[in-house]
């Protein structure tokens, strides 16, 4: 039985490509929550985890325990693939990141429908920079969220999976090296390279399932498509512990590129440093 504290909330995610990284917050708060785990079991080589394209399942795990009592814990999960791109380097020296990330094609349709709502609903991309490992160095990301801007839109005809969760990866130089686009979910593909999603708050467990791995006591996969990514938990106590984890069939994932996996924490409504995973082919 789900616990009463544990809701399912709104989401979206996606999954882009190109390397493998882990990040751990930096700058976080750890006075009211602190991260325990952001692992995915499987093979690394030269630092980089894999997502290999053969049958089997790929678990990850994400913990945190909370260091005090808060009124609520958001998680959520968004996915991206690597992409090519073109950028005319000229002229960019005196740009800041987000400027320059700008100058990508595929920015500027949002950005544009983004300037739109600023001015009439009052609503903006969420953006984040931090700072990443890929292999073995360290790589600045900025992070920028469209989903704001498609919400308050409403528009029924933009797909679940559009591209909106995008991250750009600039080198040491300041060069933009690599970029990513997704959408919020546990997943790229869920209902079927997810196999099944497990959510515990403490003792108190809720699973979900695919028909192929259905057990006593699983809910449907399917009933995770309204989360879109995100689980949220009210009342959170001092030392509670919370706990997500999935198991992911890379075969089932199309493509033969990178992936980039965003977990975005917030905390009492406060937004914290994302976590950035990128796993290879």
């Amino acid at each position: 039985m789900v616990d009463r504290r544990l809701v399912g909330v709104l989401a979206i995610a996606a999954i882009i490509s190109t390397t493998l990284s882990v990040l751990l917050f930096t700058g976080m708060d750890q006075e009211r929550i602190q991260v325990l785990k952001n692992h995915w079991e499987t093979s690394s080589i030269g630092g980089w985890w894999r997502l290999p394209l053969a049958e089997g399942a790929i678990p990850y795990t994400l913990g945190v325990v909370a260091r005090k009592p808060l009124g609520q814990v958001s998680i959520r999960f968004g996915v991206l693939r690597n992409q090519s791109f073109t950028l005319n380097y000229a002229g960019l020296d005196n740009l800041s990141r987000r400027e320059m990330a700008a100058r990508v094609q595929e920015v500027s349709f949002l950005d544009s429908r983004a300037r739109d709502l600023a001015e009439s609903m009052n609503v903006k991309p969420m953006e984040h920079e931090v700072d990443a490992t890929f292999g073995d160095r360290q790589r600045r990301v900025l992070v920028i969220d469209y989903y704001p801007c498609m919400e308050a839109l409403a528009d029924s005809s933009w797909p679940m999976e559009a591209p909106y969760l995008l991250a750009f990866v600039f080198d040491d130089s300041g060069n933009l090296s690599q970029f990513y686009c997704g959408y919020w979910d546990f997943f790229q593909g869920r209902g079927g390279s997810v196999q099944d999603i497990t959510i515990q708050l403490n003792e108190n467990v809720t699973r979900y399932a695919n028909q192929q791995n259905m057990a006593e006591g699983c809910l449907p996969l399917s009933r995770t498509e309204e989360m879109m990514g995100r689980v949220t938990f009210e009342d959170v106590r001092r030392d509670d512990r919370i706990f997500v984890s999935f198991r992911v069939n890379g075969a089932a994932v199309p493509g033969e590129e990178a992936f980039m996996q965003i977990v975005c924490l917030q905390v009492d409504g406060e937004y914290l440093e994302p976590l950035i995973n990128v796993l290879r082919r």
